[in-house]
């Protein structure tokens, strides 16, 4: 964790809230060592790879670096908290309704799956599946999702956010809205909803379009809990990071209809990306019954 996600300090309360049934002060510092060498190495290593800048310039750590929450996307307001709540409540029973079917599935495949071809024929089969979504999903929704890729109007910086976009079929000088979630790398993605800008009116070309939001998390999240339980080595943070992040960008484009169209509130209020943050912590937090680590972990990646 450390390493992964330039998080020392995550590593550390992650062993302390998962792996420990006994703690000590020496444990304690052990622990610390270990976790600042190993982030540090990553970061000397991931700085030449990454950016090409000279070894060891210490610019850029953890291999799944989500990139630094600055400017509007830190604003909120106290009546907001009711919102970010409720959110959690959202990602909590999600987390719940994974592992209560990871559980239900590892029961079939413990009494259905027992021969050796079954098994392979299933990890086939779902990757079948996973690669028919994300290219046909796209595909029977074109050119509905293509937006322009010029940005220019929107708040930020959104040059950051172009780099993203993935133009599919869509004509030149558009992308792909719904490609863009499933082509690019989880990480990329991640990004994608954690940085894009959105702005207000909820009309504005600037958000995102629910339909792409429903289309892409739905679909995902089946898929995310009929691989994690199946016969080949999967993890759970970024399939649970990237879900949650969607369903948290999906939540604040509700949230802003409400204030908008139902309290008439035109003040500004928090961004989608920040809903998509809060999200992702959600969703990562009810999935593996973590708090102070998956909070501490989301800090120091996020900056």
């Amino acid at each position: 964790i450390a390493a992964a996600f330039g998080s020392p300090l995550g590593g550390i309360m992650f062993c302390l809230e998962e792996g420990s049934s006994y703690w000590s002060p020496s444990l304690t510092w052990r622990t610390i060592f270990s976790a600042m060498i190993s982030a540090f190495v990553a970061d000397i290593f991931m700085a030449g790879i990454r950016t090409g800048s000279p070894w060891g310039s210490l610019t850029n750590p953890g291999i799944l670096a989500f990139g630094n929450v600055t400017g509007d996307e830190n604003f909120y307001r106290i009546w907001e908290l009711p919102f970010f709540l409720f959110l959690g409540l959202i990602g909590g029973l999600l987390g719940a309704a994974f592992n209560g079917i990871n559980s239900f599935l590892h029961g079939v495949r413990r009494r259905y799956l027992t021969a050796r071809r079954l098994k392979i024929l299933e990890v086939l089969l779902i990757s079948i599946s996973f690669s028919t979504v994300s290219f046909w999903l796209p595909r029977v929704f074109y050119p509905a999702l293509c937006r322009e890729r010029n940005r220019e109007g929107c708040p930020g910086d959104t040059s950051a956010v172009e780099e993203f976009m993935i133009q599919f079929y869509c004509p030149d000088g558009q992308y792909d809205e719904l490609a863009t979630l499933y082509m690019n790398s989880p990480e990329r993605a991640i990004k994608y909803l954690f940085h894009t800008p959105s702005a207000q009116p909820l009309s504005s070309d600037c958000n995102f379009t629910p339909e792409a939001l429903i289309l892409f998390v739905v679909p995902y999240l089946l898929l995310a809990c009929w691989t994690f339980s199946a016969f080949i080595p999967a993890g759970i943070f970024i399939p649970s990071i990237l879900a949650g992040a969607a369903t948290g960008r999906l939540y604040g484009h509700v949230v802003a209809w409400i204030l908008e169209r139902v309290l008439k509130i035109s003040s500004k209020h928090a961004t989608h990306g920040m809903y998509s943050l809060i999200g992702a912590a959600a969703m990562l937090s009810g999935n593996l019954r973590f708090i102070i680590s998956i909070t501490v972990i989301f800090i120091e990646t996020t900056g």
